[in-house]
């Protein structure tokens, strides 16, 4: 029979406790960035020429517009104050800048006007509206160590791992809304209904899907 005496099992509760302990002081908080990405409403304003409407730019515009608007779309046009020739000219520039962007699919398009007296603000127009913007995680707020040049390995260690990538992702979504999720249409639900639903319900055998392959290497 082996018998353990108590100075040898306070010895290895010591050893143990010490283990433990030791554990906890090389632990660390993961600094991988496992949030999602944000959506936030926003203003987005555009500098036109007020003396020369743009087809073209008005077409992006209310392309961008239609994606990630919320409400109205609103050009300013300025006109010289105190000078009523100024402010027709600057109406009739207004309506034409107006159609361009119905045209292009904002057709909740509003005019307003302003009376300026500096000649510099007598050349730019001004459209805003608001828009959905995706957003990077809120705990993204430092861009990868090295990014902005001046930066040393001691900035590395606040810096949180995917965050860089999360940023550049929210930059590239054309439409934000699609973070939020979409329903299905009428027209998808039903092609779904009876090419796999009804078929399965009705007892038809389906044949395996064959593989497929992205490329011809190896075929």
């Amino acid at each position: 029979m082996v018998t353990i005496s108590a100075r040898f099992t306070k010895t290895l509760c010591a050893a143990m406790l010490s283990l433990s302990l030791a554990a906890c002081d090389v632990s660390v908080p993961s600094q991988l960035e496992t949030g999602h990405m944000r959506l936030s409403e926003e203003t987005r304003s555009l500098a036109l020429n007020a003396h020369k409407p743009d087809k073209a730019l008005a077409s992006r515009i209310a392309a961008d517009f239609r994606d990630n608007g919320r409400g109205d779309i609103h050009i300013l046009m300025p006109y010289k104050s105190g000078d009523p020739l100024q402010e027709t000219q600057a109406r009739r520039m207004g309506k034409e800048w107006q159609a361009a962007f119905v045209k292009g699919g904002a057709a909740n398009a509003k005019l307003e006007y302003v009376a300026v007296s500096e000649a510099a603000a007598l050349e730019r127009a001004i459209v805003s509206y608001n828009v959905l913007a995706a957003l990077p995680p809120e705990a993204c707020g430092q861009r990868l160590t090295g990014y902005q040049g001046g930066d040393t390995l001691e900035d590395l260690h606040s810096y949180r791992i995917g965050c860089e990538t999360r940023t550049a992702m929210s930059k590239m979504i054309v439409n934000p809304e699609d973070l939020k999720g979409r329903d299905g249409s009428e027209a998808g639900d039903s092609r779904r209904q009876g090419a796999v639903a009804e078929r399965y319900m009705s007892g038809e055998k389906m044949e395996p899907l064959e593989a497929t392959s992205a490329s011809g290497i190896g075929d």
